[in-house]
């Protein structure tokens, strides 16, 4: 839960009713996904790892999410370069990094953004208070944490809506037989090594 003075921090940049959605979707059990059932044929693994795409940075998180999310609002879509971010929520205790230590930007009075400062890679979100939402891209396997909810949704850009209708197209379709053959990829690989690369 937000402390008051966060929730009077928020009214002063968003209408209220936009603060109330928010803090009511904070509280919802609807936004606990069907990853955390440990039922579930589709359960999240008990341990995630992640990392930057050099390798510099490695976490682990030891406990399964609280919530998975989407965010379009304008610092995210700054932050990233991209229409939104997705994140995965934890409480900071359960972050673990492995190697090395993430970059600090403060990107408000409310919150603070991590990444790699040898590669860039956005890899953290933290609020005040004491969860972090890692960057859902940054896991070794994005897939095992879908979203349940979209923040931010006044700042959406539009076409948003429309990227299930375009075209899709392989990687090795788009680079073709000459390009795939000279390709070499340095991207750090989706696990834990011995050493960065």
């Amino acid at each position: 839960m937000l402390p008051s003075t966060s929730i009077i921090a928020l009214t002063k940049f968003f209408p209220l009713a936009f603060c109330s959605d928010i803090l009511r979707d904070l509280t919802s059990s609807e936004l606990q996904s069907p990853f955390q059932d440990p039922g579930s044929e589709d359960a999240m693994p008990q341990r995630l790892s992640g990392g930057c795409q050099c390798g510099a940075l490695r976490y682990q998180l030891g406990r399964l999410p609280k919530r998975s999310c989407i965010c379009h609002c304008r610092m995210c879509q700054k932050a990233s370069g991209q229409p939104f971010m997705a994140f995965v929520t934890f409480d900071e205790n359960d972050l673990r990094w492995t190697r090395g230590a993430p970059a600090i930007f403060k990107s408000s009075s409310l919150a603070e953004r991590g990444y790699c400062r040898d590669c860039g890679t956005p890899l953290f979100f933290k609020f005040e208070g004491q969860e972090i939402s890692v960057t859902t891209g940054s896991l070794d396997d994005p897939s095992a944490a879908p979203p349940t909810v979209q923040y931010g949704a006044e700042s959406e850009i539009p076409w948003c809506g429309t990227l299930r209708t375009l075209p899709r197209i392989r990687t090795e379709e788009d680079f073709g037989p000459e390009l795939l053959v000279r390709f070499r990829s340095y991207q750090h690989p989706d696990h834990d090594t011995i050493e960065q690369r």
